[in-house]
C-alpha cells in the first residue's frame, strides 16, 4: 500500500463539540462511532447550532482508548448552539491547545485508515519524534454510498 507524504503542521488551538465513548483495549469494536456521530449532530442541529467539520479525538487512558466523536466549534458561540432551556446540549466542550503535528491524507475506505495511522506512527518515531497528545481525525470528505471516498486528515501531535 503507498501512502501519501506526512507533513508536519502547526495547528490552531479549536474547541470541539461532542461526546466521549471508552473502547476498552485493542481489538477495538468500532460499531457504535459512526452512530454516535449521528447521535452528537442530531444534538447540535435541536440545540439551533450549526455544523462544522467532524472531528475525532482519540486518547489513551488508564482504562483503555476514549474516543471522542464531535464537530469543530466555528465561532465564538459555539456554533449558535442553545445552551440553556428545553432544547439545550448536554455535549461536551473539548478545549485543543495549539500544537506541532506529523499529519496525513488518508483517502479511501475507512476500513484501511488503522494501517495508514500506522504509516503516520512509524514515520514519527522514525523521525525522532515522540507522539504527544491525542490523535485526532478531521473529516474533510465523507461517503454515504460504500465507503471507499473518505478523505481524512490524520493528526498526531509531536515532539522532539
Amino acid at each position: 500500500m503507498k501512502f501519501p507524504d506526512c507533513v508536519i503542521k502547526e495547528l490552531p488551538a479549536e474547541r470541539i463539540i461532542g461526546t466521549t465513548v471508552l473502547l476498552g483495549e485493542p481489538p477495538f469494536d468500532t460499531s457504535e462511532i459512526g452512530p454516535l456521530f449521528g447521535k452528537v449532530a442530531g444534538q447540535i442541529i435541536a440545540a439551533g447550532g450549526d455544523l462544522d467539520v467532524g472531528v475525532g479525538l482519540y486518547s489513551d487512558s488508564e482504562a483503555g482508548t476514549e474516543v471522542t466523536c464531535g464537530y469543530r466549534m466555528n465561532s465564538a458561540d459555539g456554533n449558535g448552539l442553545n445552551t440553556t432551556g428545553p432544547t439545550s446540549t448536554e455535549l461536551d466542550t473539548i478545549e485543543l491547545p495549539p500544537c506541532t503535528a506529523a499529519t496525513l491524507i488518508h483517502e479511501g475506505s475507512m476500513s484501511r485508515i488503522g494501517a495508514s495511522w500506522q504509516h503516520l506512527s512509524e514515520w514519527c518515531l522514525n523521525q525522532g519524534y515522540s507522539l504527544n497528545g491525542p490523535c485526532r481525525e478531521i473529516y474533510l470528505e465523507e461517503d454515504d454510498g460504500d465507503g471507499s471516498d473518505w478523505v481524512v486528515e490524520l493528526q498526531q501531535p509531536i515532539t522532539r
